[in-house]
């Protein structure tokens, strides 16, 4: 999963807001000054790392009509 941390600007507070990658590392980052973050989310890295880490999220073990039911009854 990737991390989005938002923060205001200074002088109301310290800014720093960032991306974080799937492993915690940042990926991409703002200063404290005002501004408009934004970064590419390599998708293809973290299925990979996810197909190696576990098979909970191959798609052996999904339920698309599972889904389905979960966003009728949420209307």
């Amino acid at each position: 999963m990737f991390l989005l941390r938002v923060n205001y600007s200074a002088p109301h507070n310290n800014g720093g807001s960032a991306i974080f990658d799937f492993e915690g590392s940042i990926q991409d980052e703002l200063d404290q000054r005002e501004g408009v973050l934004v970064g590419n989310l390599n998708l293809t890295a973290l299925r990979k790392i996810r197909n190696a880490w576990n098979k909970v999220y191959g798609p052996e073990n999904r339920y698309p009509e599972a889904y389905r039911r979960l966003r009728q009854e949420s209307r």
